[in-house]
């Protein structure tokens, strides 16, 4: 985690609930084999079909028209995925990553046992529904779905991690209970899981609440002008909902990597907090906001990271650049920095090995903008 204010906001609103679903990470690569398989196939049985056509008859013949190439699904930086709460409900935070999108909808009492749920949409090719599909056909939408009751697998980590803890604590409780899930197939050919709500009435109501549209580009209060070469975007994710409570609202995160193939996530996870190479990423927080006055200081106090910020100017704004191996961000390894917006506190995370030249991120802190993250309808794309 990034700041303190974060690791509070999971505890608090139980944002990283495991996902019970059991989804097969070797989806994808299954499913490219069989795509590669019926291509051989195709085209070996098209040369035996040509071989037996008369050659008059091959000569007279007008060749049909190729299909078109079906459209992507979504490209980088797009969501399809909408969530509508019902009244009482809100959306905790909206994620989009290489592939998929998630959803985490949450009650605005959190004395409340009916706090929510999540919902994933997986890409197409990144999901197999084998196990889904051996559960009740019901009708969700108007739409066939799935219902089947499974127990989630505790997970492994540190227990001496406050996230691990809750997160273990929490699965405790899903494996006594039993964990409740609907999911269908999108015409798309992506398939959309409901999970995480407490009866199968609230997950009905969940399901019914999902809508997958045309994609469309997502927003964050942080566009980048430019980049260091090889890197790609990976991930933004949002807590944005005017509705929800104020202490978890307008923060943003952004990710970009070097990877070339992505990694899927388990549903309900976090791309910010799984274990892979991040090689830049950006959050963004109100400058007034809990979290960024105990990185930086403030009236409360001074900053938990140096008593000292030595602040500078870059690209107009103050900036606090720690190198790699800084002791002041034990838990969190590779170089940072902060930047300080009229509104909004940004803290640049290089990951570790660190990868990318002071001179670059320079370049790229210099040509960054930053919008008022209290406010989303400045909100930009992330990418220039």
């Amino acid at each position: 985690m990034n700041t303190i204010d974060e690791l509070r906001e999971v505890l608090e609103h139980r944002a990283g609930v495991p996902d019970p679903t059991g989804i097969i990470e070797a989806a994808r690569a299954r499913a490219t084999h069989v795509r590669r398989r019926r291509r051989l196939t195709a085209v070996a049985l098209a040369a035996v079909v040509a071989g037996a056509i008369p050659v008059t008859v091959a000569q007279l013949r007008t060749p049909d028209p190729l299909p078109a190439a079906p459209p992507p699904y979504r490209e980088p930086g797009e969501a399809t995925l909408t969530v509508r709460p019902a009244p009482g409900f809100f959306v905790l935070r909206r994620q989009i990553h290489a592939t998929g999108q998630d959803v985490v909808v949450r009650n605005l009492d959190s004395s409340d046992r009916r706090d929510g749920g999540s919902v994933t949409a997986f890409d197409p090719g990144t999901y197999d529904p084998a196990w889904l599909k051996t559960g009740e056909r019901i009708t969700v939408g108007g739409h066939p779905a799935y219902y089947t009751l499974t127990v989630t697998s505790r997970p492994s980590g540190p227990a001496t991690d406050p996230a691990g803890r809750e997160a273990i604590e929490r699965s405790r409780l899903l494996e006594s209970e039993g964990v409740a899930v609907i999911g269908w197939p999108d015409p798309s050919g992506a398939w959309v899981v409901v999970s995480g709500a407490r009866s199968r009435e609230d997950l009905r109501q969940l399901a019914e609440s999902v809508r997958m549209g045309p994609p469309r580009k997502v927003t964050s209060p942080v566009q980048f002008g430019w980049l260091p070469d090889g890197l790609r975007l990976d991930y933004v994710t949002a807590d944005d909902e005017p509705a929800g409570p104020r202490s978890v609202a307008s923060s943003a995160r952004v990710g970009f990597t070097a990877e070339a193939s992505p990694t899927p996530l388990q549903p309900g996870s976090w791309a910010e907090y799984r274990d892979r190479d991040t090689a830049l990423a950006a959050v963004v927080q109100p400058k007034n906001s809990r979290g960024w006055g105990e990185m930086v200081g403030g009236p409360g106090g001074p900053s938990v990271l140096s008593s000292v910020p030595r602040w500078q100017t870059i690209g107009g704004h103050r900036t606090w650049y720690l190198p790699e191996g800084n002791p002041d961000f034990a838990v969190d390894s590779g170089a940072h920095m902060l930047v300080e917006t009229e509104k909004c506190g940004v803290l640049i995370t290089l990951g570790e090995p660190v990868k990318i030249s002071y001179a670059d991120l320079i370049r790229t802190v210099t040509q960054m903008t930053v919008a008022d993250c209290t406010d989303s309808a400045t909100w930009t794309p992330p990418l220039k």
